[in-house]
């Protein structure tokens, strides 16, 4: 969430700032008020709040105040500050943010974007201009996330939708999934959803506390957003959020190796999580799509989990380099897509590079063993007489046939080992952790097997579940 620095609006101590057309728009009170700053507005204000009480002042307040004095007074002296961090979180500085887009939110039309300066630090910022302003700033490829999405406080909901790659996309057609009252769950009549351009969308913001969920499209990544418009309208001034890039909800697995994942479900008409039964896991497909390839019809084990379904993948489902889809159909639900990248394992890389050494040890010394019972049986036709010296020989090769199988079987030995050692660690690695009662436990490949169970510790000493300082293994 982006902070500011900005005037907060307090009704009780504004000047005289807005003037006559504000205080029609909240009454239709044809008041004369002196429109030049000075304390003839608290007056005017003082009256308008008397009047308006009976008539739910509140509500024309918002409304005055957004169409009376929008552009001159919400953004005199804010300031939004922003934050640039790359992938292990640290600030990164001397980067160049820029609007890719930044529009009028009210007529979709450009407007000049603001410059963006930089704070020290990996702090960046800028004042908002224009009227009803709306963007989205770039902070450059090497942060994460990428995009900050800029929204003013305004009549209007801006969101933004993105391709799988995590670029602005355009041309979309978001539609409402559902839209209700909070209060006693019935349905709201749903506002049109426009788009702007540059991949921002705008729809209506609600007075009442409303929330929803909006289908952006199968294009889009993610596709579905959640909408609440109490949450929306308790941001004064500038409302400003980050937007993630692929790599932000991507699950990294092993190539060519099994991987249970796991995959979340929504009720389709409600919006809440969905419960899954037998019938429904039953009904369920599931798609993947390989990287380069197309979606395809795959048929794994599932398995539900209350609110989750695991989808039990195989190496084959996993044999492709890169990044892999997985979509999840379950009638009456929605469930976000899985993107997951397939890497090679690094200690797959490892084990199989020590055996490639080991058979071409083993070659070698079979190489050997030819070469010395071919200078072997030449020497035995060339000096019959010398039977002593070929049967000496014969017991040097021998034993060193036998000292090369030793060190064969100790080097077999040393790689068993060694495959057992790294097996475990990959387990560790990649399996499901557990953190419960001041332990950790770590799980087998079929998920419920412990493997190691460590107790939790803070830095007296004593078992903790929020002030971890250390573990021991139980």
């Amino acid at each position: 969430m982006a902070s500011y620095d900005a005037q907060v609006v307090d009704p009780m101590t504004l000047g005289e700032a807005i003037g006559e057309a504000y205080h029609t728009v909240f009454y239709g009170d044809e008041t004369d008020f002196n429109t030049s700053v000075g304390p003839s507005y608290q007056d005017g204000y003082d009256d308008g709040f008397e009047d308006g009480e009976l008539a739910g002042y509140d509500e024309g307040y918002d409304d005055g105040y957004l169409e009376g004095n929008h552009t001159d007074f919400v953004y005199a002296g804010a300031v939004v500050a922003v934050t640039a961090q790359d992938y292990a979180g640290l600030p990164l500085t001397g980067l160049t943010p820029t609007f890719s887009v930044y529009l009028n939110a009210a007529t979709g039309v450009a407007q000049a974007a603001p410059t963006v300066n930089e704070s020290g630090g990996g702090h960046y910022n800028f004042s908002p201009t224009g009227a009803y302003p709306c963007g989205i700033l770039t902070l450059g490829g090497a942060s994460h996330p990428r995009y900050f999405l800029y929204n003013a406080m305004s009549p209007y909901f801006v969101f933004a939708a993105y391709d799988e790659e995590g670029q602005p996309l355009s041309g979309q057609v978001p539609v409402w999934l559902n839209l209700k009252k909070v209060s006693d769950g019935s349905n709201v009549s749903q506002p049109a959803i426009t788009e702007l351009s540059g991949g921002l969308y705008k729809t209506t913001m609600f007075s009442e506390h409303v929330a929803g969920i909006i289908d952006l499209g199968s294009a889009c990544f993610p596709r579905y957003i959640p909408y609440d418009s109490e949450n929306l309208m308790s941001y004064h001034f500038v409302l400003g959020y980050y937007e993630g890039t692929e790599a932000d909800s991507v699950l990294v697995v092993d190539h060519n190796t099994a991987k249970t994942v796991s995959v979340r479900t929504i009720n389709a008409s409600t919006g809440l999580p969905f419960v899954v039964n037998d019938l429904d896991l039953a009904a369920a497909t599931v798609s993947l799509k390989k990287s380069g390839g197309a979606f395809a019809t795959i048929t794994p084990v599932l398995t539900k989990r209350n609110t989750f379904v695991d989808v039990a993948l195989t190496s084959t489902h996993l044999n492709t380099l890169g990044i892999a889809d997985l979509v999840l159909d379950i009638p009456s639900s929605i469930s976000p897509s899985l993107k997951m990248d397939v890497r090679a394992a690094p200690q797959d890389t490892a084990i199989l590079a020590a055996i490639a050494n080991v058979d071409s040890d083993i070659a070698a010394v079979e190489v050997s063993i030819d070469g010395v019972e071919t200078n072997l049986g030449a020497a035995i036709s060339g000096v019959a007489t010398d039977v002593d010296a070929v049967q000496a020989a014969v017991a040097n090769v021998d034993a060193d046939v036998a000292s090369v199988k030793s060190d064969t079987a100790s080097t077999l030995s040393s790689i068993g080992s060694m495959v057992t050692m790294l097996t475990e660690l990959h387990k560790i690695g990649v399996n499901r952790w557990k953190v419960a009662n001041n332990q950790l436990t770590i799980y087998d490949n079929n998920g419920t097997t412990p493997l190691r169970v460590y107790d939790l510790l803070d830095e007296d000493g004593q078992p903790t579940m929020t002030k971890i300082f250390e573990r021991v293994e139980s």
